[in-house]
């Protein structure tokens, strides 16, 4: 189902589609890096998000 799709049937904007799909991907890319290296830090927000997130068009 494309972004465009998405916004169509739950009646939002696609720009809204896209950064919901681009946080959700990089929550679960950080998840993934943190379960693959183990937990190094005790504080989470200690931890930068190295990845910026670009707009990508389809």
């Amino acid at each position: 189902m494309s972004q465009k799709e998405i916004a169509d049937q739950m009646q939002l904007s696609q720009s809204t589609v896209e950064k919901h799909i681009a946080k959700g991907l990089l929550q679960t890319m950080l998840y993934m890096r943190e379960y693959e290296q183990g937990p190094q830090q005790t504080n989470p927000k200690a931890q930068a998000h190295p990845i910026s997130v670009k707009r990508v068009s389809e």
